[in-house]
C-alpha cells in the first residue's frame, strides 16, 4: 500500500497532439514546452509533438515566431492528445517621437547593441541536454554521374527519398568564454547500425551576441550577427511593431542587409523592450549572399527563461535547399535541436530603466498581463517541482557543471562507445520531436536492407554486379571487391597508365591496390605494387609498399616499402602527365629522374594530442639515367630532337652542370610535429582532428650515415616548419607558412 503510489510517482505521461494554424494546416518546428521549467520540444515537419511528463497539472506553452503565443492549462494523469490551433500574431505600432527620417528599429537595435557583451558573458557556465534530429532529402538522383554508379539506398522509383536520418543525446557543457564540452550519449544513424552520427551541438552554437559567426565551410567569410557594433554597416533594420507576452513587450524588427554576395541575413528579429535581449528569430540566407553548396539556409530560434534574469535557447532549427542543375538534383533538409535541463553557474543581473514611451492603452495592457504573470510567478516553484524535465540518462545533470569545469584537456566532442547500442524503447523514451511516417518508414527500411546487407549470398550477388568491367572504369579506375573477407582490389584508371619522357620513351604503369577492411569498412591493411615498363629504355621496374594501421585512435601506422624503380630528383616535382604533354607536343622536358634501388620502414604515432611522431630508416643505391638515343617514330615526326640531358638538373646546362655519380645512402629521419591546443572528436576506436587556433609546428631532422653498408653520405639536416589557416572574418581565410 505504501509501495504503489511511490511507483506511480516516479512514472512519467505522455502528452502529444498536433499545431495546425487558423486554416488547418500544420505548423512546423513550433516551441512547446512546460511553463516553468525547461521541458520542451518542438513540432516536426507534421507539426506533431511529444512530450514526457509527471502526472499533474501543467500549463502547456506553444510559441512560434508569426504566431500568437497560446498557454494550455492541463491536468495530465494519464497519456493525453492535446490538439492546438494557433492564430498569427497581430503586431501594434508604438507612437513614439523619432528624430528625422530615423526608424524605430534603429534606436532599439541600438540599444540591444549596448546589451551584447552584458550577454555575452552574462552566464559564467550552463550544462544542459541536446536532443537532435538531422534529416536530408534528395530528388530526382541520377544513376550514373560521369560514368560512375550512384547507388543510394531507400529511394523510390523516381530516385527521391531521404539520403541522411540520424538522431542524437547529448550533454553539453559551455563555460565562459568559449569553452565547449559535448557528451554524445546516445546516436542513431538510419542504415548503419555500427555508425555514430555526425549530429552534435557544439558545431551549431550560434550565438546572437558574437560578433561574427563561422559558417564553417559554407563560406569563407563570417557571418556577421545583427547585433555586431559594426552592423549598421552591413544591414538595415525597419520596424514591424510589437506584442505583448507574459508581461514582456516584445518589438519585430525587420533585418535586411545592405550589400550582395556577403554572408548576411534577412528575416525577423524579436527584441524585448527594457532588456534589450534577443527574444527569439527567423532569418534566413540565399545563394546571393555568396554561401556554397546550399541556395538557402533558414535558421530559427526560440529562447526560454531560466530564471527571471537568464534566457537561454529552447529550440533551434536550421533548413537548407540545394539545386544542382548540372545534374538536376534537388534537395532540401533541416537540423532540429532541442534545450533541456539547464543548469547555470554563476551569472550576473544588470537592473534596467532605460523605457520606451508607449501608448495609455498599451500601458493598461501590459499591467493587467503583469497582473496574470504574478499568479503564474507564484505558481512557478509547484510546477518546477511536479515536472519532469527529461529521462536522466547517465549522471544526474546538476553533476555536470562540478564533473567538466575541472577538466582540463579532453576531447571536444567524445562519443560513447556504448552510444549506437541502444533499443527502440530507449529512442521512444527520450525522443522529443516525433518521427514523420516518412522518417519512419525510412528506418524500418533501412534497417532491413542492412540486415540483407550482412548475408553471405548478398554479398556474392553485389560482389557479381560491382565487379564487371564498365566503360567508365578506363577514366576512373576498376575496383574489385570480395565483401565476405572485406577485401579490396584497385586498379588504376587505364587512360592513365601510359606516359612519355626522354629516359624511357613511351612508358606504362600499373600500380594495383589490395586492402583489407575492418568491421566498419575502414581500411586497416594495404599492400600497392607498382610495376613499370619503358619500351624505348626497354627496362622494368618494381616496387612495394606495405601499411599497417595498428591504432586508430593515436594513429599509429608501420609502413615498409622497397625495390627498384624510377625517381625524381626533387619528388613530385611535376606531375608524369603533365611533362608527357610538354615532351609530345613543345619537345621540352622538365622531368628529371634517376633509378633507385632502395628499401624503407618507418613508424608513426600520436604520443599525445596534438604531438605526432614518426621514425624513418632508409638504405639505397641511386644511379644516373641518360635520355634514350632512339626516339625517332615514338610521336609527331621530327628529325631533331631538343631534349636536355637528364643528368643535369639546371635547365641551363652551362650555367649548373650537376652531374651524379652512382652512389650509394643510409639515412633516419626523425620528424615531430605539435599544434597546441589541438580539439578533436573522440570516437570509441578512433579520433578526428579539428585543429586549433594555434600554429602548426613540424621540426623534422635527417641523419646521413657514412660507411654504412658503404654509404656515401655524411650530413645533418634539420627543418622547421610553420603553418596556420588563421579567420580574418569577413575578409576571408588567410592561410601562411613558413
Amino acid at each position: 500500500m505504501f509501495i504503489l503510489p511511490l511507483a506511480a510517482l516516479g512514472q512519467t505521461v505522455k502528452l502529444s497532439g498536433v499545431v495546425n494554424d487558423e486554416a488547418g494546416k500544420a505548423v512546423p518546428f513550433v516551441t512547446v514546452y512546460i511553463e516553468g521549467s525547461t521541458n520542451g520540444t518542438t513540432t516536426n515537419a507534421n507539426g506533431a509533438y511529444i512530450l514526457s511528463l509527471n502526472p499533474g497539472y501543467h500549463t502547456v506553452v506553444f510559441r512560434s515566431m508569426g504566431y500568437a503565443t497560446v498557454l494550455k492549462p492541463t491536468q495530465v494523469d494519464a497519456n493525453l492528445e492535446l490538439n492546438v490551433t494557433i492564430n498569427p500574431q497581430s503586431y501594434r505600432l508604438k507612437e513614439v517621437q523619432v528624430d528625422g527620417n530615423e526608424d524605430p528599429a534603429d534606436r532599439i537595435m541600438r540599444l540591444a547593441r549596448s546589451k551584447r557583451k552584458f550577454y555575452q558573458r552574462q552566464l559564467d557556465e550552463y550544462a544542459c541536454k541536446v536532443y537532435i534530429k538531422g534529416v536530408n532529402y534528395i530528388k530526382n538522383a541520377p544513376k550514373r554521374i560521369l560514368g560512375q554508379d550512384i547507388n543510394i539506398d531507400g529511394l523510390d522509383k523516381t530516385r527521391s527519398g531521404i539520403v541522411y536520418l540520424s538522431e542524437s543525446v547529448s550533454e553539453l557543457y559551455f563555460k565562459e568564454p568559449d569553452k565547449t564540452t559535448e557528451r554524445v550519449i546516445a546516436s542513431k544513424v538510419s542504415g548503419n547500425s555500427q555508425g555514430f552520427t555526425w549530429n552534435n551541438a557544439t558545431s551549431i552554437q550560434f550565438n546572437f551576441y558574437d560578433r561574427t559567426y563561422d559558417l564553417e565551410g559554407l563560406s569563407d567569410r563570417d557571418l556577421v550577427s545583427p547585433l555586431s557594433p559594426n552592423a549598421r554597416l552591413y544591414y538595415r533594420f525597419k520596424y514591424k511593431g510589437f506584442f505583448i507576452e507574459d508581461s514582456l513587450i516584445i518589438n519585430k524588427i525587420k533585418v535586411i542587409p545592405r550589400v550582395k554576395g556577403v554572408p548576411l541575413f534577412k528575416g525577423d528579429l524579436l527584441i524585448q523592450e527594457n532588456t534589450w535581449r534577443v527574444h527569439g528569430a527567423d532569418m534566413f540566407m540565399t545563394k546571393g549572399a555568396g554561401i556554397d553548396f546550399v541556395d538557402t539556409l533558414r535558421m530559427k530560434v526560440d529562447f526560454v527563461p531560466i530564471n527571471d534574469d537568464v534566457w537561454l535557447k529552447k529550440s533551434l532549427n536550421f533548413d537548407l535547399s540545394f539545386n544542382v542543375k548540372m545534374f538536376g538534383i534537388k534537395g532540401w533538409g533541416s537540423y532540429s535541436s532541442v534545450y533541456s535541463d539547464y543548469e547555470i553557474g554563476d551569472f550576473v543581473s544588470e537592473p534596467t530603466d532605460v523605457k520606451m514611451d508607449i501608448s495609455e492603452e498599451d500601458l493598461q495592457i501590459e499591467k493587467e498581463q503583469e497582473s496574470v504573470s504574478k499568479a503564474r510567478s507564484e505558481a512557478r516553484t509547484d510546477l518546477l517541482l511536479m515536472s519532469n524535465d527529461s529521462v536522466v540518462l547517465d549522471d544526474d545533470i546538476k553533476d555536470l557543471i562540478s564533473k567538466y569545469s575541472e577538466k582540463k584537456s579532453g576531447p571536444l566532442i567524445k562519443i560513447e562507445s556504448e552510444a549506437n547500442e541502444l533499443n527502440e524503447a530507449f529512442w521512444d523514451s527520450v525522443r522529443v520531436i516525433p518521427l514523420t511516417e516518412v522518417e519512419s518508414l525510412d528506418y524500418a527500411r533501412k534497417d532491413s536492407i542492412e540486415l540483407v546487407r550482412e548475408t553471405d549470398v548478398y554479398k556474392d550477388s553485389l560482389d557479381k554486379e560491382s565487379n564487371k568491367f564498365k566503360i567508365g572504369d578506363l577514366l576512373f579506375g576498376y575496383q574489385y571487391s570480395y565483401r565476405k573477407k572485406r577485401l579490396e582490389l584497385e586498379l588504376p584508371a587505364l587512360l592513365t597508365v601510359m606516359n612519355f619522357n626522354p629516359v624511357e620513351g613511351y612508358n606504362f604503369t600499373l600500380d594495383p591496390r589490395l586492402s583489407f577492411m575492418d568491421d566498419k569498412n575502414r581500411r586497416i591493411m594495404s599492400a600497392q605494387l607498382s610495376a613499370r615498363y619503358g619500351l624505348t629504355s626497354s627496362r622494368f621496374y618494381l616496387k612495394g609498399l606495405f601499411v599497417r594501421h595498428l591504432n586508430r585512435y593515436w594513429r599509429s601506422s608501420v609502413r615498409v616499402e622497397g625495390g627498384q624503380y624510377i625517381e625524381q630528383f626533387s619528388n613530385e616535382s611535376i606531375e608524369e602527365w603533365s611533362n608527357s604533354l610538354y615532351s609530345i607536343f613543345w619537345e621540352t622536358s622538365h622531368l628529371r629522374v634517376f633509378r633507385h634501388s632502395y628499401g624503407k620502414v618507418s613508424w608513426g604515432r600520436e604520443l599525445f594530442n596534438g604531438f605526432r611522431l614518426r621514425i624513418t630508416g632508409y638504405y639505397g643505391q641511386r644511379d644516373p639515367l641518360r635520355n634514350s638515343t632512339d626516339l625517332k617514330g615514338q610521336f609527331i615526326e621530327s628529325e631533331k630532337r631538343s631534349f636536355k640531358p637528364n643528368d643535369y638538373l639546371s635547365e641551363d646546362v652551362d650555367i649548373e652542370p650537376s652531374l651524379i655519380s652512382s652512389h650509394t645512402a643510409a639515412s633516419t629521419t626523425i620528424r615531430v610535429s605539435y599544434q597546441p591546443g589541438a580539439q578533436y572528436i573522440e570516437h570509441p576506436d578512433r579520433k578526428l582532428s579539428l585543429g586549433s587556433k594555434y600554429p602548426h609546428f613540424s621540426l623534422t631532422y635527417t641523419k646521413g650515415w657514412a660507411g654504412i653498408m658503404g654509404s656515401k653520405t655524411n650530413y645533418d639536416h634539420l627543418a622547421l616548419t610553420i603553418r596556420d589557416n588563421q579567420n580574418l572574418g569577413m575578409i576571408g581565410q588567410l592561410e601562411w607558412r613558413v
